[in-house]
């Protein structure tokens, strides 16, 4: 998965996650500390997101976030937040 497919993919979860906690973008930018005009455009998916960028909008929504990278047959696993 590429530009701009992952940056759909990645905006479509984080919405979806929001609305199914019930939350509104103005209570995730709240926790986040941005605008709602910022949640609105990582949403969209117009834009690159950092990885530090989903951590912060998923810890806001209650969520740990890990990364697993893959080697061959060696794995590992880093918790991000």
């Amino acid at each position: 998965m590429e530009g701009q497919e992952l940056r759909d993919t990645l905006a479509r979860l984080l919405r979806q996650r929001r609305r199914w906690l019930g939350l509104r973008q103005r209570d995730v930018a709240r926790a986040v500390g941005c605008g709602q005009g910022r949640v609105s455009e990582v949403e969209q998916g117009g834009e690159d997101l950092s990885v530090s960028v989903v951590v912060r909008f998923l810890a806001a929504m209650g969520y740990s976030v890990a990364l697993v990278v893959h080697r061959g047959r060696r794995s590992w696993r880093v918790r991000l937040g």
